[in-house]
């Protein structure tokens, strides 16, 4: 049975809805990890934790903003190794080398495609689109404060 367009696009909504779900999860659990650690730089200034550093370093657009996505990678890939086969590659058809790799394969056969996920693929793809935005948008008090907004 062969797959009509409408199909297909039904399936890729439906397999990003998934990914978005899993990447969602993924990003909370890794902001829980960090908020339990201890600032670095701006300890002296007022922030409670690394993560509150984080979105005040991003707020600043800070030269050392490399540096934290690093670090928040290093903290990321054991969250991401430890997924279900299936969920790591649900994001990591949202990467950029899983939607090319999808654009070259028929919806039918996307199962085949498991043997080319890369982790740090999955990686970069949760720090670009969903921990860079929580990095801007996280607020509170502190925050605020160390950022005048």
């Amino acid at each position: 049975m062969s797959s009509t367009p409408a199909m297909i696009n039904v399936q890729a909504i439906e397999r990003r809805r998934a990914a978005t779900l899993i990447a969602e999860r993924v990003t909370r659990k890794l902001i829980r990890t960090i908020q339990r650690l201890p600032p670095g730089l701006l300890e002296g200034e007022g922030a409670l934790n690394l993560w509150d550093e984080v979105c005040i370093q991003a707020r600043r657009d800070s030269p050392w903003l490399d540096r934290y996505k690093d670090e928040i990678a290093d903290r990321l890939e054991p969250l991401v190794i430890t997924l279900s086969g299936a969920d790591k590659l649900m994001l990591w058809l949202e990467s950029g080398p899983g939607e090319i790799a999808l654009a070259e394969t028929d919806e039918s056969t996307i199962t085949l495609l498991a043997g080319r996920v890369k982790v740090r693929d999955i990686v970069d793809y949760l720090i670009t689109d969903h921990l860079t935005s929580e990095m801007l948008d996280y607020d509170n008090g502190r925050i605020r404060t160390l950022t005048g907004n």
